[in-house]
């Protein structure tokens, strides 16, 4: 949901109308046809595209001279579902704050809408200049200090993260914003929740290419190391400039990671059932046999050489993940010594707590109006 993670759009300030007053505080704009408020201390400057929730538009803070993005969520009560997640990640932004995780720095309500039957909300973030996909994806050089960097940072951020008790579930090159100094923020909190051992989850979450073994078994009970295995993926896919694990389904993504990793039975003891773990293992005896022995099958990654990059990708890229490396673990790692300095590398103060993390069905559109007036800035 965040402001800037969004499919681009060509920046012409011509799609931006010149404000026209709404009241001593308020300007109102038309913004590609769509009607945009904003407090006159934001200047916009220019549409850059569409995010999951609504439309994002580049503006300039005139009391702090810093760039933003402004993003309309659009008759957010339409889907009560999609409304409890983006109410829930307004609620995880504003209490945590950390360097490599996306800032939130105002949520302001319509005033002509009314203030207990507004339809739309308005989020400003900070303005990162793209994702780690496109830079993936474009002819950018990119080396092994870039890799270093930039995976320090993610790691930095999920450390906090987890340390709040935050599972991400939801990482990939998309939710990676990037700046052209190479400044890293972790965005998109939508599919986030608190960590809660003892408490049931829903296996269909992260994106396939990085979704971690755990969830393709439809385990129910899974931890921090699902950010880890995303993480690794993603890595490995800025090494090699291709997606790691790339599956058509999910029983395919499935395949493609038991036919490379070959887990044992003692790899899937973290599965409630003995039975399945002895179907996943005939499982991937069956696809050695349907797809035949290739160089380098059992390893993860043929095209790294052996080294710290390689090794640091293996303890990320562990099947069984109650043994894969913990993010402060993957922080003092050989790979990452010029850039570790644990006294750089901060934990949350306080776990962030959901009140409505297992009763959303409380969460009412009168419920979440409420919520979103206290989190609003006056206008």
């Amino acid at each position: 949901m965040s402001a800037t993670a969004t499919t681009a759009l060509p920046p012409r300030h011509a799609d931006i109308s010149p404000p026209t007053n709404l009241s001593p505080s308020r300007a109102v704009y038309t913004v590609v046809s769509t009607r945009f408020e904003a407090p006159r201390h934001y200047q916009l400057v220019a549409p850059v595209g569409f995010g999951a929730y609504g439309f994002v538009v580049s503006a300039l803070d005139t009391r702090t001279n810093t760039r933003v993005a402004i993003k309309k969520g659009s008759r957010i009560f339409r889907d009560l579902n999609d409304c409890k997640r983006m109410v829930r990640e307004i609620a995880l932004l504003k209490a945590l704050h950390h360097e490599n995780v996306i800032c939130l720095r105002d949520v302001y309500l319509p005033i002509e809408e009314g203030v207990d039957t507004f339809r739309d909300v308005y989020l400003v973030t900070d303005l990162m200049d793209t994702t780690l996909h496109s830079v993936i994806r474009s002819e950018q050089a990119m080396n092994e200090s870039h890799y270093r960097f930039f995976v320090y940072q993610a790691l930095r951020g999920l450390k906090y993260l987890h340390s709040a008790g935050v599972i991400h579930r939801d990482l990939k090159p998309a939710n990676l914003l990037v700046n052209m100094n190479c400044d890293l923020q972790i965005c998109d909190f939508g599919l986030a929740r608190q960590y809660d051992r003892d408490a049931a989850m829903t296996d269909y979450v992260v994106t396939r290419y990085y979704r971690p073994p755990e969830l393709l078994l439809m385990s129910s009970r899974y931890s921090f190391a699902v950010d880890i295995w995303s993480l690794g993926c993603i890595l490995a896919e800025m090494v090699t400039r291709r997606t790691l694990f790339k599956g058509s389904d999910y029983v395919q993504q499935l395949d493609i990671i038991l036919y490379t990793l070959r887990p044992t039975l003692d790899d899937l003891t973290f599965l409630d059932c003995p039975d399945a773990a002895h179907q996943v293992v005939k499982r991937t005896k069956a696809l050695k046999e349907s797809w035949g022995e290739r160089p380098n099958a059992t390893k993860v990654l043929p095209d790294v050489p052996e080294g710290p990059l390689r090794d640091f990708l293996l303890r990320m890229l562990v099947f069984d993940p109650r043994r894969r490396a913990k993010a402060e673990e993957l922080l003092a790692h050989p790979f990452l010594e010029e850039l570790h300095d644990v006294q750089d590398e901060p934990v949350a103060e306080k776990e962030f707590v959901w009140e409505y993390e297992h009763s959303e069905a409380q969460l009412s559109e009168a419920t979440m109006r409420s919520i979103l007036k206290q989190f609003a800035t006056p206008a």
